[in-house]
């Protein structure tokens, strides 16, 4: 399986290996700041300009498979961090910067830049846990307004990727200072077979029997639901996207029943897989959920893989009718994610 964690990062991997890796600088206050959030440091003149309406059409596009429009990052542009410790200790930090003269860049980074810049045109540089935990904080330095357009032109979809792999990473580190629920996560490793890196105490349990787990967070208005199942597989393929559908369908209109009777949890929009892993292996899709005979329904995400001869299927789906999804389904998909790359380290 460690091709699969590979494969879940290929959009993300050019671009996550110029940014050289996150450099850790020890433990922190608490971070602020939402997910989703980005604070974008830089001249205003950026970011009123051309260059400015390219981020924001790169990082703040509507994300797909929500029922109502949000953008995949809110960005919060700040001339300069200065002294607002508040501001160093955002979860997000991106800070782009297109000039000749670097004197006001950190001592480190302006080092590395001059050195980085002296043999091409853009230097770039993640660190981790700068001011606070979790946190990361992300530099692009180029040597001027031609190059930096040049750049973010030519890794538009990298970029992307590359923030919400961030994303990801701040969510579980977050996660991972709650209380975990470890009874609940051995009680699934034992019935399901799928492991969990990280599940914290306040998710409890709604179904769990042989090879099937629900799990649910509340939250106002509405939940946060993780399910988890195997079954055999005849063959080592899990026969394409609408094989995986059918699947679903088959399973969750059987074990999550609707609030009236008769009715149950059925696929309303299935977007195309996102991901497929290596010789159809494992699928990783996205769309809407809806209750049949029933007026509920709202986003999911499934992921599918297959592991010596047995597919094992995780699906999240949020349920907050009139509010906005995409932070709970993010921290739900973070989770999703935290499984597969358990599996793959198999």
């Amino acid at each position: 399986m460690g091709v699969l964690l590979r494969l879940l990062g290929l959009l993300a991997l050019g671009l996550c290996l110029s940014f050289g890796g996150c450099v850790k600088q020890g433990s922190q206050p608490d971070s602020l700041g939402g997910v989703g959030e980005i604070l974008v440091v830089g001249d205003p003149a950026l970011w009123n300009g051309d260059l400015g309406v390219l981020l924001r059409k790169t990082l703040s596009s509507e994300q797909i498979g929500l029922p109502q429009a949000e953008p995949w990052f809110k960005l919060i542009p700040v001339q300069d961090l200065g002294a607002n410790k508040f501001q160093k200790r955002h979860r997000l930090i991106f800070h782009w910067v297109a000039a000749d003269n670097f004197s006001e860049l950190p001592h480190e980074i302006q080092k590395e830049a001059e050195i980085a810049l002296s043999r091409q045109n853009v230097y770039t540089r993640c660190v981790l846990n700068s001011q606070a935990y979790p946190q990361r904080e992300v530099w692009l330095v180029a040597k001027n307004v031609e190059f930096l357009k040049s750049y973010l032109l030519s890794n538009k979809s990298s970029l992307l990727q590359y923030f919400l792999d961030l994303d990801q990473q701040l969510i579980l580190g977050r996660l991972d200072r709650l209380n975990q629920a470890d009874s609940l996560v051995s009680m699934i490793q034992d019935s399901v077979g799928i492991p969990l890196k990280t599940l914290p105490g306040d998710y409890r349990l709604k179904v769990l029997r042989q090879s099937f787990a629900w799990i649910s967070k509340e939250i106002p208005d509405g939940s946060m639901n993780i399910v988890l199942w195997k079954n055999k597989m005849g063959s080592q393929s899990l026969q394409g996207a609408e094989a995986v559908q059918r699947e679903r369908d088959t399973v969750l209109a059987r074990c999550i029943p609707g609030p009236t009777e008769g009715s149950y949890y059925l696929t309303e929009y299935l977007m195309p897989p996102l991901s497929i892993y290596k010789a159809n292996t494992g699928w990783h899709v996205r769309g809407l959920w809806k209750i049949e005979g029933d007026f509920m329904g709202g986003p999911f995400v499934h992921r599918s893989w297959l592991r010596e001869g047995v597919a094992y299927h995780a699906e999240a789906f949020v349920y907050a009718p009139n509010e906005p999804k995409r932070a709970w389904l993010r921290e739900l998909e973070a989770l999703l994610t935290s499984m597969v790359s358990v599996e793959s380290s198999k």
